[in-house]
């Protein structure tokens, strides 16, 4: 056999070696990237679930604090709450809280704000865990818009 023939052929295997060694790294590294990357895709928002979850909400400002109680009103427990502190100056802050709120249920929080600033809304979003996602309810926003001090 021909000495040239051979050396084409193990080039080919080598070629093929290397793109098969190539193409299982690049696997890897998709799969994990687009596994982290999905997580954040998990939430999703003002689904039917939403139509049973109302919070109410009391505040009064005290000295670098909001002193807030959270009320469940509707049929279903909440999984999450989501805290915005409006400024006069349109700017705000964002707290998530993880908590199990059930139906009927009050559940008190302090919330520290920038004291620098004047206070001039509060809002909170219920969140709700299914099996398989948070529900963020946007469509149910509770929101004051005085706050008086404690």
């Amino acid at each position: 056999m021909n000495k040239k023939a051979v050396s084409v052929w193990i080039s080919w295997i080598l070629i093929l070696a290397l793109a098969i060694t190539i193409s299982a790294f690049m696997y890897s590294w998709i799969t994990s990237t687009t596994e982290t990357a999905t997580e954040s895709f998990r939430y999703v928002y003002d689904r039917s679930e939403c139509d049973n979850v109302a919070v109410m909400i009391e505040s009064c400002n005290q000295t670098q604090t909001l002193n807030t109680n959270v009320t469940n009103k509707l049929m279903l427990a909440v999984d999450g709450l989501i805290f915005r502190i409006h400024y006069s100056d349109y700017e705000s802050d964002t707290k998530n809280v993880t908590v199990k709120l059930n139906p009927g249920e009050k559940e008190d929080y302090l919330l520290p704000f920038d004291n620098s600033k004047t206070v001039a809304a509060l809002e909170v979003i219920p969140i709700i865990q299914t099996e398989d996602y948070r529900i963020i309810c946007r469509s149910r926003i509770a929101r004051i818009d005085d706050i008086n001090s404690c």
